[in-house]
């Protein structure tokens, strides 16, 4: 995946997903889906196995 948009900056810590600018996800979201990845910052949770991922809506993996 080729990602675009601006790496957020270390010393101005965006407020909630600090990701969004580089989401391909977000841009599909509605405006009440987008305005929680701007304020709640994601907690990580288990998608299958060892996987994990900090994001509102990822979706959970299914092993073949």
């Amino acid at each position: 995946v080729l990602l675009t948009g601006d790496l957020p900056s270390p010393t101005d810590v965006p407020t909630g997903c600090r990701f969004r600018n580089r989401c391909p996800k977000f841009a599909a979201l509605d405006e009440a889906q987008r305005g929680r990845c701007r304020d709640e910052d994601p907690s990580p949770s288990a998608l299958a196995g060892d996987h994990n991922a900090a994001c509102h809506y990822a979706a959970a993996v299914t092993v073949v």
